[in-house]
């Protein structure tokens, strides 16, 4: 049975979600079955979408709004949603406390950072002191840009099976404190932040990089990682699924009500 991957999608200001292909590809090939998820304000609505999946992928997308992190916005943020910033803040707390894995692409690595109480820097040129790398490349997706040395000793090198990697690099924000209970494992040459993770439990990984583009250009390390992420989401479905058989007539990995029931006790309890 596939594992279910909830990915976030993005929004334009007409309302249409959209996702880029290389998400559910890379999720697809590594085993998983992908589910794009709309937003939700409700916390009872938020705790519903979660109690379908068995993973979950927080995409790329515009610039976080700082007043998430206690900030008054820099002259250089760009474009917020923060409608979105909230539902996927909401959402990641809640699928840690359930026990879900979680990866984080791009801004999706940075919304976990701040979820879990880190911090941005809202703008590299501006408020990074000495000089940057290339971090908003001029070049086709799946270019790699820059390099990034990764911690050996951290899930990310055990997985990725390198201590360097070539990635690409579409962002102006960056981690900047890291949130209690995360570690950053990669870093660019420049000392910029370029990946964390949760050192015990459940998968909990963001990488800065656009780590689908790269995995669709055929990026061995990157496929590596979804293959992780599908893996953990496995794990996290095997473990709360019940003893019985799946009735025949219930979809696999949603109909599940007795799965969803321990999910949902299990949060209660943390």
């Amino acid at each position: 049975m596939r594992p279910v991957i909830g990915i976030i999608p993005s929004r334009d200001e007409g309302g249409r979600y959209t996702v880029h292909r290389d998400y559910l590809d890379a999720v697809e090939a590594a085993g998983g079955l992908p589910v794009v998820i709309g937003y939700a304000e409700a916390d009872q609505d938020v705790r519903r979408r979660l109690l379908l999946i068995d993973g979950l992928l927080l995409t790329g997308g515009g610039d976080l709004d700082p007043a998430s992190f206690g900030e008054a916005p820099h002259p250089s943020l760009g474009t917020v949603e923060p409608e979105r910033d909230a539902f996927e803040l909401a959402l990641a707390r809640l699928a840690a406390a359930m026990g879900l894995p979680l990866f984080g692409i791009c801004r999706g690595a940075q919304l976990l950072n701040v979820a879990f109480g880190g911090d941005l820097h809202q703008d590299l040129p501006a408020q990074w002191r000495g000089p940057l790398v290339m971090h908003m490349q001029r070049g086709p997706r799946a270019w790699p840009a820059h390099a990034v040395g990764v911690a050996p000793d951290s899930r990310l090198g055990a997985i990725v099976g390198a201590e360097r990697l070539r990635v690409n690099s579409f962002h102006h924000q960056a981690i900047r404190r890291v949130a209690p209970g995360w570690r950053a494992v990669a870093w660019s040459d420049d000392g910029v932040i370029e990946a964390i993770e949760r050192p015990d439990g459940p998968l909990a990984l963001g990488v800065q990089w656009h780590a689908e583009a790269l995995a669709a250009a055929g990026a061995w390390e990157q496929r590596r990682l979804f293959a992780a992420f599908v893996e953990a989401a496995r794990a996290s479905a095997d473990r709360t699924s019940p003893d019985e058989a799946v009735p025949s007539g219930e979809r696999p990995g949603i109909g599940r009500t007795d799965q969803a029931d321990r999910r949902g006790d299990q949060a209660e309890k943390r």
